[in-house]
């Protein structure tokens, strides 16, 4: 695994980016400094192509390059192929949590940003999720970025026309691909409940009781008692349970292995 990774980051790198595949894409009419570093994990993240509309093909193209992270399913070599399915990747967190754009990634010492980079995949978690803790917030505490230095980096590009190139605005594009001013109010809070609400992931629950964040691999290995204990919605399990088993393959897999828990709960709501 370590060998896979260390491949992506030095591609990354060519393109100043961070340990997992960054593309960078400059357009014919544009030159949107538009990179997107995804978690080299597979993720059940939409197709950007859904969301974009640019009047010229060849263009949308190009831009939808920039948005489409490689994955590993892409990227690693095919006697890779078979380890990389058996990982998952972190639906816990939103997309922009567990990635880094090029625009911050060029703030920093190449070498060093390598060097933090591959240690962090060096693991898997307790759910099989390795880079857990390649996080933007890492990042900023790791290399000390200013709060002014972040806002630059991530927004400077985004002037009106590039918007206009990109078919979206820069709300939506904030919101998909990061950052909000929630999620940098967050990540300068140091508040671990404050992260937790501005990039809860679609898989997940954000408690206001407890700060915590309830997705899908906790329901999975917790009961019905555990998930009353914690006081989550009724709705809100069912609603990660169809996020889980509409994403496929072990996300499918979770919910399986939930759904009895999930009706059990379900059932005590009921009654």
């Amino acid at each position: 695994m370590k060998r896979v990774i260390t491949s992506i980051i030095l591609a990354g790198l060519l393109l100043t980016s961070c340990g997992n595949a960054s593309i960078t894409t400059e357009s014919s009419e544009s030159s949107a400094e538009t990179s997107v570093t995804a978690s080299s994990e597979s993720t059940p993240e939409s197709n950007p192509s859904e969301s974009l509309e640019v009047s010229d093909e060849s263009e949308k193209e190009s831009i939808l390059e920039t948005f489409v992270p490689s994955t590993s399913e892409e990227s690693e070599a095919t006697d890779q192929n078979e380890i990389e399915e058996s990982k998952l990747s972190c639906t816990e967190h939103s997309f922009p949590y567990h990635s880094i754009p090029s625009t911050l990634t060029r703030l920093v010492d190449a070498d060093e940003y390598y060097e933090w980079s591959e240690s962090l995949f060096a693991e898997s978690d307790t759910y099989n999720r390795s880079g857990e803790d390649f996080t933007v917030t890492a990042f900023v505490q790791h290399f000390n970025i200013s709060r002014e230095d972040f806002t630059a980096a991530t927004r400077g590009w985004m002037t009106d026309e590039k918007m206009q190139n990109l078919g979206t605005t820069q709300e939506e594009y904030l919101t998909k691909y990061g950052y909000t001013d929630e999620q940098i109010d967050a990540i300068y809070s140091g508040d671990h409940a404050q992260i937790n609400a501005a990039f809860c992931g679609d898989m997940a629950y954000y408690s206001e009781t407890d700060g915590q964040l309830y997705s899908i691999y906790w329901l999975s290995d917790h009961t019905a008692e555990d998930y009353a204990a914690a006081g989550l919605p009724e709705a809100e399990v069912t609603r990660i349970l169809a996020a889980a088993e509409s994403a496929g393959g072990q996300y499918a897999a979770l919910a399986e292995t939930a759904t009895v828990q999930v009706q059990a709960y379900a059932d005590v709501a009921e009654s």
